[in-house]
């Protein structure tokens, strides 16, 4: 038996949305819809937008694998929704992306629970703005040494790098 046989319906590849990451969530859910055609699992593309809960109950949905980067796929938002209309779906629950999402909280959280991650500044875009990026790095790389790496606090994938 195929696992679409194993389906009373279709799966729902949620990507898209209207991040930053939108193009590399449109690349994953297409290759997600691919590989899951590939395997005899009904699978059909939905994008992020202000329809897709409608769109999700109308078409009998009865899973979800969310393929969104960044906000709205990996900050618990869409684990959310999908939690709030009861469709089950690929991945961890809201709260623990929410959580996860923080790197700040979440490697606070690590670091609490015996989990060695590394040595690491938390500053705000604001706080480098205001201070300016020269003077802030010259004092973080002091602390930290010279091969460090800049990322948004709140973000999913290396874009922004």
């Amino acid at each position: 038996m195929s696992p679409s046989e194993e389906l009373p319906g279709p799966v729902a590849v949620i990507a898209g949305g209207l991040s930053h990451e939108r193009d590399v969530s449109l690349a994953s859910g297409r290759n997600l819809v691919r590989e899951l055609g590939a395997l005899g699992v009904e699978a059909h593309a939905y994008d992020f937008d202000r329809n897709l809960l409608h769109t999700l109950e109308r078409d009998k949905v009865v899973a979800a694998l969310p393929a969104l980067h960044g906000q709205f796929g990996e900050d618990g938002e869409i684990q959310t929704l999908l939690e709030l209309i009861g469709l089950p779906y690929v991945g961890s629950r809201s709260r623990a992306c929410r959580v996860a999402y923080d790197k700040g909280t979440a490697r606070e959280l690590l670091r609490r629970d015996g989990i060695p991650v590394p040595d690491s500044v938390g500053l705000s875009a604001q706080t480098f703005r205001d201070i300016g990026a020269a003077a802030l790095m010259e004092h973080v790389m002091q602390r930290l040494g010279t091969r460090v790496v800049v990322k948004p606090a709140r973000g999913g994938s290396a874009l922004g790098v």
